[in-house]
């Protein structure tokens, strides 16, 4: 490419830099990064409404307030399922950017990244669903 921004006509049959580019493992890296984001975003919705919680609870026991009312998992629940609906992105475009790497195309190391973090985030929500389940089923007798 010259200074005018104009390939050579005997080098217009090689491959340039935007053709080896692959595109599926920056999305897989982009997609894995956002999910561990939003995984730390539900960690702090939850410690938000463990603090909220708290405060709640020494209120009644101060006499300011005669009931206190949970906000609920909903906030959690929510980030949880995109986090694991990203994380599966960022899975699915890691091993086609994998793919693409196998045939001579750079991004092996932005694929596998994307692909591991994806993989993570998706074993958290369902960690967090299998606690919650064993959970409920030692507990239902007691209910």
């Amino acid at each position: 490419m010259d200074a005018r921004g104009t390939v050579p006509q005997d080098r217009q049959d090689e491959a340039h830099a935007g053709v080896l580019s692959n595109a599926p493992a920056m999305t897989s890296l982009v997609f894995g990064i956002l999910a561990i984001v939003i995984q730390l975003l539900a960690g702090l919705v939850l410690v938000i409404q463990e603090h909220a919680s708290d405060e709640a609870m020494k209120r009644l026991l101060a006499g300011k307030v005669t009931s206190v009312q949970s906000s609920g998992p909903g906030g959690i629940v929510v980030l949880s399922l995109l986090s694991l609906a990203v994380g599966i992105s960022a899975i699915v475009f890691g091993v086609k950017g994998r793919r693409l790497a196998q045939a001579e195309v750079q991004g092996r190391t932005a694929a596998t990244i994307g692909l591991v973090l994806g993989a993570v985030c998706v074993a958290i929500p369902i960690s967090g669903l299998l606690a919650f389940l064993a959970w409920v089923s030692c507990c239902v007798d007691t209910l």
